[in-house]
């Protein structure tokens, strides 16, 4: 008498098989859509600082809104990226490495939706800033020492970024280890900008705007820090102030 054959048996016909196969290959896909989706979420991030800086020696108003929407369409590919992640670890159950990977993504796709957040605050403020054409001695020569500090963000935001990318647990390692600079260039500059407000030279409605930018650009070096954790709990499973220093 004929017997089906017995789906939960490692002899299962060919076909079944196959059916496994697809499942793993489409398994694989997503993954790697959320890869790419994460990176297109941190190259939005990127051009975000970018262009919030150039704010600081041109622009305007227009363009600061500019900044807000592309940091809405940030919002809106960082929120579906992380929906197709969690769904993978509900729905798949992986484990190991892949869990690894998909785990470390949400956490990075936090800090880099967090970050476009703080560049669209810190256009607004430049944008401001210029708006209002403060004539006082010094502005513009604040104005770029605040673009210098957030250059070095930038650089740290876009090496965290490469690192994570580029599947680099030390590139994320030495990422992790410049933000204590990233913080003393931060403690320099307001200190500076409190100094000019105490001697007059300061407005105090400008120089609150600045205090408030170079915080918004230390918290950007700090969600650079958070990417790079991810990568090296990803890569090499602890944590990286327990494994790093």
């Amino acid at each position: 008498m004929f017997q089906p054959p017995d789906p939960l048996r490692p002899d299962r016909p060919q076909d079944l098989r196959l059916g496994r196969g697809h499942t793993v290959s489409s398994f694989d896909a997503d993954l790697r859509q959320v890869a790419v989706e994460t990176a297109r979420v941190g190259g939005m991030a990127e051009e975000l600082l970018s262009r919030a800086l150039t704010l600081l020696s041109r622009g305007d108003l227009a363009e600061a809104a500019e900044l807000r929407a592309l940091r809405d369409r940030q919002r809106r590919l960082a929120r579906e990226a992380n929906d197709r992640a969690a769904s993978l670890v509900a729905l798949r159950q992986p484990m190991g490495a892949d869990l690894r990977q998909l785990l470390a993504a949400l956490r990075a796709l936090a800090a880099l939706a967090r970050s476009g957040d703080l560049s669209a605050n810190l256009a607004e403020g430049a944008a401001r800033l210029r708006a209002e054409g403060e004539p006082v001695d010094g502005a513009e020569e604040m104005n770029a020492a605040l673009r210098r500090f957030g250059l070095r963000a930038l650089a740290q935001l876009s090496a965290a970024i490469s690192a994570h990318q580029a599947r680099d647990a030390e590139a994320a390692r030495a990422v992790w280890r410049r933000d204590g600079e990233l913080d003393a260039h931060h403690e320099a500059l307001t200190r500076a900008l409190l100094d000019r407000m105490a001697e007059g030279a300061e407005p105090v409605v400008a120089g609150a705007r600045r205090l408030f930018m170079a915080k918004d650009l230390e918290r950007i070096g700090d969600q650079a820090r958070h990417v790079a954790a991810a990568t090296w709990w990803m890569l090499r499973g602890a944590e990286i102030d327990a494994a790093a220093d």
